[in-house]
């Protein structure tokens, strides 16, 4: 059994297992449905294996024979039964215990870009260069500083008594840059799981927690959950409508059992309205961190990277730039 949203990767752990050490296949029978079922399974970006998820497979390796029952549901539950003759039972166990090393050391999410929705969907992140984000230098020094360089310098904390885990929350008008600061922070996040939420599923109460879940096991990590105020907003003033997912939330983020090697980027266009306990809680969002609209040679900056696909004379720049 693995969790809901490993289900794609349970039938591609036991897939390469097979394959690692040379059991044959010599047939392949339904189970719940009236032929085995067979899904193209995502395990990097742009690549497919099409693998088993309900049926049952006879397996033979030497003199041994194994019948593998799979069931990958990712609404609700995974799983691979094994079964043999009683005197094999130390074979059908090694057996066990190979998929799972495999799902722990060769999980093919663990250092990506994935969206989590349930199901887990690889990103295609195109490059986008730090340096082409257009902030003050002082504000750019500080995102980076408590997100990337926070978790390359983990030995460092880790001496110092400091807990691996930070929050940012990122707030301006939409347009200020939010969107595309997370994109180049995932851009530059070699080896760094990258999570992005799903606005819909933001709601199920058991969504946050999964989250979370996910994130310990592929850390390090960052988190980024777009329009926070969607399930953050004050309590006081809007009520409970997202109160079991706020509360989760808050939870998870500073809750009993510490979320190590996890960075939270959360965004919001209205500050005002976000909870205080998320707000102003240095525990769960260590930095909350203004983005004002572009001054005029910010805005000449971004025209000027524009333009290099764009070509314009300076003069039109500058005028376009006076005008926005």
């Amino acid at each position: 059994m693995v969790p809901r949203y490993y289900g794609e990767l349970l039938t591609w752990a036991l897939h390469r297992h097979m394959e690692k050490e040379r059991w044959q296949v010599l047939s392949a029978l339904r189970y719940h449905e009236p032929e085995p079922v067979y899904i193209d399974v995502n395990t990097s970006q742009g690549k497919y294996e099409h693998l088993l998820v309900d049926g049952q497979l006879l397996v033979e390796k030497d003199d041994i024979r194994f019948v593998i029952t799979v069931y990958v549901n990712l609404r609700w539950q995974n799983s691979i039964r094994v079964e043999g003759l009683a005197s094999q039972r130390d074979a059908i166990n090694k057996f066990i215990s190979g998929i799972n090393t495999i799902i722990k050391e060769d999980n093919f999410y663990r250092g990506k870009k994935i969206e989590f929705a349930g199901r887990i969907r690889f990103l295609d992140i195109k490059d986008k260069s730090w340096d082409s984000i257009i902030l003050d230098s002082e504000t750019k020094r500080e995102i980076k500083a408590n997100t990337l360089d926070f978790l390359r310098r983990n030995e460092d904390w880790v001496k110092y008594g400091i807990p691996l885990k930070r929050g940012i929350l990122l707030a301006g008008e939409p347009g200020t840059g939010k969107t595309i600061i997370c994109r180049a922070l995932m851009a530059e996040a070699n080896v760094i799981t990258c999570i992005t939420t799903n606005g819909y599923a933001l709601d199920d109460d058991d969504y946050i927690t999964e989250l979370y879940e996910l994130a310990k096991d592929l850390s390090p990590c960052i988190v980024f959950i777009e329009d926070i105020d969607l399930i953050g907003q004050n309590r006081m003033e809007f009520g409970y409508l997202r109160g079991s997912a706020l509360l989760s939330l808050l939870s998870v983020m500073d809750g009993v059992e510490e979320q190590r090697e996890i960075i939270t980027i959360a965004t919001t266009n209205c500050l005002e309205t976000i909870d205080k306990a998320l707000s102003q809680r240095p525990a769960r969002f260590d930095r909350v961190i203004k983005l004002d609209r572009p001054s005029i040679k910010q805005r000449i900056e971004i025209i000027r990277l524009l333009c290099e696909k764009i070509p314009l004379d300076s003069t039109t720049q500058e005028y376009i730039a006076s005008k926005t």
